[in-house]
Parts: structure tokens; sequence; C-alpha cells
């Protein structure tokens, strides 16, 4: 019992030697673009932006052969889903700067490390150095990256864009809004409590509550509200749900003639007071 462990013990310390001896030993050095990480074995200086210090760059492994870059050991801050597919290349993107200009190089491979995981091998092409190079990832949307620590944080509900505050900038249903952290549907819309999905407000109503019923007029001054209802005082509602006004002097009208005057000694003549 007692070899066995011993054995036990000899493996694991076998296994962190190994860990250590495979990442590359670095330094850090925070710049404009993001991490810049100096590379103390090969001199393959590259620089990360928006990547877990700890998770991905203390890990890294960066070979440079044949014209070829290697980076093994990055962790992508995503859906695993999204890492096994095409959708990567729109989340992990590499440039070259040169003289103060950024330039998108395309000929690029990601491919992921391990199964069951988001660690990723990113290999570029044709290219003899690594000076200028920034390897950026963004994040999807409904998501923000957070400085704190280089990760993507999600969103407030509904919204598809955030600052770093959280404050939500814009909503993924057209027909919500940003307020404050989050989205709600828009004026003249309440959200379904059963789908949360903005369902329209009866025609008259400018506003409504959860179950649909008028709290504000779209015509405020010529209607009124009863059980949740916009009713004109003196005419009738319109297709665009407004309230017809009446000629001066006609106190109740239809989209005709006046029906009934404001002074009660006058009578409706050809439809006019």
């Amino acid at each position: 019992m007692e070899i066995t462990f011993i054995i036990l013990k000899i493996f694991v310390i076998l296994v962190i030697l190994m860990s250590a001896a495979y990442a590359d030993k670095v330094t850090t050095e925070q710049t404009e673009d993001g991490i810049l990480v100096k590379n103390l074995n090969n001199g393959c200086n590259l620089t990360y932006k928006n990547f877990d210090l700890t998770r991905s760059i203390n890990n890294g492994h960066v070979k440079l052969k044949n014209g070829n870059i290697t980076i093994k050991g990055l962790e992508f801050d995503g859906d695993y889903s999204i890492l096994n597919s095409n959708d990567i290349y729109n989340y992990i993107k590499v440039y070259r700067k040169e003289g103060g200009i950024k330039k998108e190089m395309t000929n690029i491979d990601i491919s992921p490390q391990d199964n069951g995981n988001t660690r990723f091998i990113l290999t570029i092409y044709n290219t003899n150095d690594c000076n200028g190079i920034i390897i950026e990832q963004l994040c999807k949307e409904g998501y923000r990256i957070n400085p704190a620590d280089n990760t993507c944080k999600k969103c407030g509900d509904g919204c598809s864009k955030c600052d770093e505050n959280d404050v939500c900038i814009s909503c993924f249903d057209q027909l919500k809004a940003p307020i404050g952290s989050v989205c709600v549907c828009k004026k003249s819309y309440f959200e379904n409590p059963e789908t949360k999905e903005c369902t329209e407000c009866d025609k008259p109503c400018g506003e409504c509550n959860r179950k649909g019923a008028c709290t504000v007029c779209k015509d405020e001054d010529n209607s009124f509200i009863s059980d949740g209802v916009c009713i004109c005082k003196s005419s009738f509602l319109t297709g665009e749900g407004t309230c017809f006004v009446c000629d001066t002097g006609c106190l109740k009208c239809d989209k005709d003639k006046c029906l009934a005057c404001i002074d009660e000694t006058k009578q409706p003549i050809n439809g006019k007071c």
C-alpha cells in the first residue's frame, strides 16, 4: 500500500514537471494593443487582446517552424460548439501592426486542442517572424469584455450589446428598447408574461400594461380611459386609433356630419352647426 502511494506521488510530480516544461517561459508587458508576451524560449513575441492571462497566456506554447507559427494552450471564452465550427473565425482575429496600422491576417487555422473543453490551437501560416502580431478575442452578441479578467461577461436580459458599466446599448428584439441594463417593450407594446414576446397594444393605446389594458391613450387630448379602453370624448376612433376631431362648435359627430352642437340653442343643419 505504501509503495503504491509512493509511485502515485512520483507520477503526480512528473506530471507537474512536464506541464511546467511544456509552458513557455515568458515575461509580459501591458501595451495599448493588449498584453505583449515576450517568449524567452524562442524570441517570438506576440500581443494578446482580451485573453485571460492565467488560463491562456501563461500556459501557452509557441512554436515557430518552416515559416509557420503554431500556438497551443489558448482558451476560448465561449461555447465549445462555437469553437468546433467555422463560427470561431468570427471571434478570433489575428492582425499584424506595422507603422501604427493594423491589417488582418487571414492565413490562419483554428482547431480544438482537446475534446470537451475550449482550449484551441492557432496556426498562422506563411510568416517568418512574430513582430507586430496581435491575437484578439471577440465576445459574441449579448456579451462584453470584462477588463478585470479579460473574459466575456453576459449583458442584461435581452441585451445584444452593452458597455463596460453593463448599460444596455441595443436589444435582440427590435420591438424592445434598452432601459438601464435590460430591454423592455417599446411604447404601445406590452410583454406577454408567458412567451416574453412583445405584443402590440390596442390601436388607441399609447401605452398599456402586461394584460394589454390601456394606461395612456394615443390621443390624450380627445379621449379618456374606461376599464382599460380608450374612448373618444365627443366623436369616434379612426383606423389609426386617434379620435376624429369635430368641426368648431360641434359637440358630437361622426365621420360625415355633426350630430349635436355645443350651443344647445342651435341644431345641426346639413351636418354643421
